[in-house]
């Protein structure tokens, strides 16, 4: 009754006591009323975690002090250590306050906690994958891709078999800005792979395909590379780029054969024009 009269008449410095005498309680174990010798069984650190936030929101969100809400969050994971809601909320609280250095440092420790005290734990945890996105956009913020792709790699690994097409995009950006190229080269092969759009999938392969060809350095990945643009070809046969770059590759690796082949398969093709006929006959 007190603590609905307060919030009836926003009496907030009121609802902060009563929640805090709450938490109190429920750290002592006379959350509902002196327990006698049984004490120790009756305390609940979840309950008292779960008031410390309640009034680390009050403070945040009502009477605008910064200072005492970081403090009653911090409260919240004193007692009960990866309290999730309070995890939450001290994370909240550092983003809306730009601080995400710190936001980083929470979720990097809460991973650790979930790892360490339930190894055992699914990979599927939510608060685990939740962690991993929200601390991967963080460093992206932040401007740190290295940090970014090693929590997008092991949330890649944490999810259902790995075989995510946004996930694996995302992992192709970051491999693109921080310059691992294999790496990216098989993520675009995957996403192709993956995709039901026919034009998304050619331009994938298509993709992987030019920039394992401009680095091959083996013959080994040449005929990778010749793989990926016949893959892209066998979905869009008239697809100029594709065709330019396999006939490219085929003319290094001296396969005289095959480019004979690729360029009597464009002179047939009932979509060529007469002059494309012409010049692919005379090619060949």
């Amino acid at each position: 009754m007190r603590e609905r009269r307060a919030l009836a008449e926003s009496d907030w410095e009121r609802v902060v006591g009563l929640a805090l005498a709450e938490a109190g309680a429920a750290r002592q174990g006379t959350i509902f009323g002196p327990a006698g010798p049984t004490v120790t069984d009756a305390i609940d650190p979840e309950w008292a975690a779960g008031a410390y936030v309640a009034v680390g929101d009050i403070f945040a969100l009502r009477l605008a002090r910064a200072d005492d809400a970081h403090a009653a969050y911090l409260q919240a994971l004193d007692v009960s250590p990866g309290y999730w809601p309070a995890v939450c909320a001290l994370e909240g609280f550092f983003d809306d306050n730009g601080r995400l250095e710190e936001a980083c440092e929470l979720l990097e420790k809460q991973l650790e906690g979930l790892e360490a005290s339930r190894p055992d734990r699914s990979p599927l945890d939510p608060s685990k994958i939740e962690s991993l996105e929200r601390l991967a956009h963080y460093y992206e913020e932040l401007g740190r891709p290295q940090d970014a792709l090693r929590v997008v790699k092991r949330l890649a690994a944490s999810v259902t078999n790995g075989r995510d097409v946004l996930l694996f995009t995302w992992l192709a950006e970051l491999c693109a800005q921080t310059g691992a190229f294999s790496e990216r080269v098989e993520l675009l092969a995957h996403i192709a792979d993956d995709l039901d759009d026919p034009l998304r999938k050619a331009a994938a392969y298509l993709e992987a395909a030019r920039l394992l060809e401009f680095a091959s350095t083996t013959l080994e990945r040449s005929r990778d590379a010749l793989s990926l643009y016949r893959k892209a070809l066998a979905i869009t046969p008239q697809d100029g780029f594709a065709r330019a770059g396999l006939a490219a590759l085929l003319w290094q690796s001296r396969e005289w054969e095959a480019l004979v082949d690729l360029k009597q398969s464009e002179a047939a093709h009932p979509d060529a024009s007469p002059a494309e006929k012409v010049r692919a006959l005379r090619e060949a």
